[in-house]
């Protein structure tokens, strides 16, 4: 089975962000985002933000508001994911790891979720599921599950993005690659990390210990602050020299970091 995932064609370790709990208690941040990848021209989740024009731009590219980057991702036969579409699923994310994500990313690869299948079932947090899960959804934790992606771009048929009314234009998705891996991380990128394992470490636990109550996307805001005095310079140097986008791999260090220090 494939997937898809838009709004990037490149998977790199160095952009990507470890699931960390959000302040939605029942979905976490991170990780890569996915629909079945059925057909060139059926997306669920591109049919369900084509209404919501905020959705819709920060997917599209920016100069070309028409096409969005997307890769195809086949996973590993050892993936492990862990399937929220029954109540065997429900009950281990709710009674066993209670939303928490981060705890459940130790023992699993990813999640499925499938929302249509929520209403049979008496979940305690069923409502803010179909919510927060508005189509069938694979969240995956770790980049080495993936065996392989395409890069592709999906072309839309121009419509009025900025009106949330009913439509449905057509668009068709082009795949313009081999099946390629996901790159090695890179030397530099890890000796970002231990450097600031060993200068942050006492600071993270401090915010830990000192405010129990933050969500950890909030720890990643102040972190990435606190990094910026340690690494900013050079984080922003690896960036460009690799064409890559400075931000993005900040993030990914100030996650990677707060979730090695416990």
């Amino acid at each position: 089975m494939e997937y898809i995932s838009i709004g990037t064609d490149k998977l790199l370790e160095e952009y990507f962000y470890q699931v960390v709990n959000s302040d939605r208690k029942v979905k976490p941040a991170g990780g890569l985002w996915n629909t079945i990848f059925f057909a060139p021209t059926f997306n669920e989740w591109l049919d369900f933000i084509m209404n919501k024009p905020f959705y819709y731009t920060n997917y599209a590219r920016p100069d070309e508001p028409f096409k969005m980057d997307c890769v195809i991702v086949s996973l590993k036969d050892n993936a492990n994911i862990l399937e929220i579409s029954d109540r065997e699923g429900f009950e281990a994310l709710e009674q066993k790891y209670r939303y928490n994500f981060e705890r459940l990313s130790e023992d699993y690869d990813g999640i499925y979720l499938d929302p249509y299948k929520m209403y049979d079932l008496n979940a305690q947090n069923k409502n803010e599921l179909i919510r927060c899960y508005s189509v069938k959804t694979l969240c995956l934790f770790d980049l080495d599950k993936v065996k392989s992606y395409k890069k592709g771009v999906i072309e839309i048929e121009p419509f009025d993005y900025t009106d949330g009314y009913r439509c449905e234009p057509f668009y068709d998705t082009k795949v313009y690659s081999e099946p390629l891996k996901v790159e090695n991380v890179s030397e530099d990128y890890k000796r970002f990390l231990e450097v600031l394992y060993k200068e942050l470490k006492d600071f993270i636990m401090h915010l830990r210990l000192a405010h129990p109550e933050f969500p950890s996307t909030k720890m990643v805001a102040i972190i990435r602050e606190e990094m910026n005095k340690i690494l900013g310079n050079a984080i922003s140097e690896y960036a460009k020299k690799r064409d890559m986008i400075a931000d993005r791999v900040a993030t990914s260090l100030a996650i990677k970091s707060l979730r090695k220090i416990k």
